[in-house]
């Protein structure tokens, strides 16, 4: 969240990204399915200052919104392919 030096409220992520940057909306869309494609979750595992050992209800409290498939992408798959480390045969979440 960032101050927006206006009022006493602090601005969304949302509303932040988008007073700082203008596009089409094909662009946000490539630029969606590009990050898609590379995005990958970091827990900073095993240190406290990150979202362990709440990782699991981090993510369906803020992405629990996100198709299931993408969420694969996100959490193991992208990693996966990035360190060419097998993943097992049923990854979650499942859908």
């Amino acid at each position: 969240m960032v101050w927006d030096g206006m009022n006493d409220r602090l601005m969304s992520f949302g509303e932040t990204f988008g007073s700082a940057h203008w596009m089409t909306l094909r662009l946000l869309i490539l630029v969606m399915l590009l990050v898609l494609k590379i995005f990958v979750l970091k827990t900073d595992y095993p240190h406290g200052d990150g979202t362990w050992p709440h990782t699991q209800n981090v993510i369906h409290d803020v992405w629990g919104h996100i198709p299931a498939h993408e969420l694969r992408m996100m959490c193991s798959e992208n990693a996966a392919k990035l360190y060419r480390h097998p993943l097992p045969d049923i990854v979650l979440p499942l859908g």
